[in-house]
């Protein structure tokens, strides 16, 4: 599998979960083809993530990041997830999802925490979400 392929797989694997999380009339952009998509996800400064959503009710936004393992650890991902940390502490309730493979949770969850902090966003609350895919589609995930 390629890692553009296995990126596609980790963006799919969490659509349906922030689709949950919005719930029925809230605004959901998946970059990329994607039957619940809304469309595009906007561009945040100078970065556009994988998934954006707005619950209607509630107003929560979600934004969803996929990384390879191998792409998780560089100054990009950092800039990105400074940007949407910064986006989402300006919102009422925001959440940053990151969707990596099921071994790169601990370092997913450690750049989060590190970019965070660095980015001086403490309030902002996020989730990482290791997946393993296979016959059964196995995941776990880790709150900060």
């Amino acid at each position: 599998m390629s890692e553009s392929d296995l990126h596609k797989q980790l963006v799919a694997a969490i659509v349906p979960h922030i689709a949950l999380r919005v719930s029925a009339g809230g605004l959901l952009f998946v970059d990329g083809a994607h039957d619940l998509s809304d469309g595009c996800p906007p561009t945040l400064s100078s970065v556009r993530p994988d998934i954006f959503a707005r619950g209607r009710i509630t107003k929560d936004v979600i934004i969803g990041e996929a990384k390879t393992a191998g792409d998780i650890d560089n100054g990009h991902t950092f800039e990105q997830l400074q940007i949407y940390f910064d986006y989402l502490a300006h919102e009422q309730s925001g959440e940053l999802w990151l969707s990596v493979p099921y071994d790169a949770a601990g370092l997913g969850h450690r750049v989060c925490r590190q970019v965070r902090r660095a980015a001086g966003r403490e309030s902002v609350s996020f989730a990482v979400f290791g997946w393993m895919f296979g016959r059964i589609t196995f995941s776990r995930s880790i709150r900060g």
